[in-house]
C-alpha cells in the first residue's frame, strides 16, 4: 500500500519569497501587505503592470492551503500603483470544487477603500484535494 502524497508546501526558492512576500490565509481569504520599490518599476513613478499580476497570482494560488495552479487570470488595472507607497492584496475563494475553485482579488492602498486593480481567476488542485492529500 503506497503512502499518500504529504499536503502541499509552498516552494521555498519561489520568486516572491525570495523578495520577502509573505501570504497570510485565513477562513478562504489571503492578504498581502507589503510596500513596492523601484526594483518593480514599469512606467515612471509606478509599478509594472506584470508584478501586480504575480502578486494575484501568489496571493489566490495559496488562498486554501493546499495550493492552487493558475488555469486563467483576468486582471483589470483601474488605476496605477505609485512606487513607495504601501498596498494590500486582498483574495478570495468565491467557489470551490472538487478539482479547484474559484477566486477573485484586489490591490488598494490601505487608506483608500477603491481597488486599484482587480482581478478573478480559476485554480486546480495540485498536490491535494479540497478534501486531503491525493493518494
Amino acid at each position: 500500500m503506497s503512502e499518500p502524497a504529504p499536503p502541499w508546501r509552498h516552494n521555498p526558492g519561489c520568486f516572491w519569497c525570495a523578495h520577502g512576500v509573505r501570504v497570510h490565509v485565513e477562513d478562504g481569504r489571503s492578504t498581502i501587505d507589503l510596500v513596492l520599490d523601484e526594483r518593480f518599476q514599469g512606467g515612471p513613478t509606478t509599478i509594472h503592470g506584470g508584478v501586480l499580476a504575480g502578486l494575484v497570482d501568489e496571493a489566490l494560488g495559496q488562498i486554501t492551503g493546499v495550493g492552487g495552479a493558475t488555469a486563467t487570470l483576468e486582471i483589470r488595472y483601474r488605476a496605477p500603483i505609485a512606487i513607495g507607497r504601501r498596498v494590500l492584496v486582498e483574495g478570495q475563494v468565491d467557489r470551490r470544487d472538487d478539482r479547484g475553485y474559484l477566486a477573485s482579488a484586489t490591490i488598494r492602498y490601505p487608506d483608500d477603500p477603491r481597488p486599484r486593480v482587480e482581478a478573478s481567476g480559476r485554480f486546480v488542485f495540485i498536490g491535494a484535494t479540497a478534501t486531503g492529500p491525493r493518494a
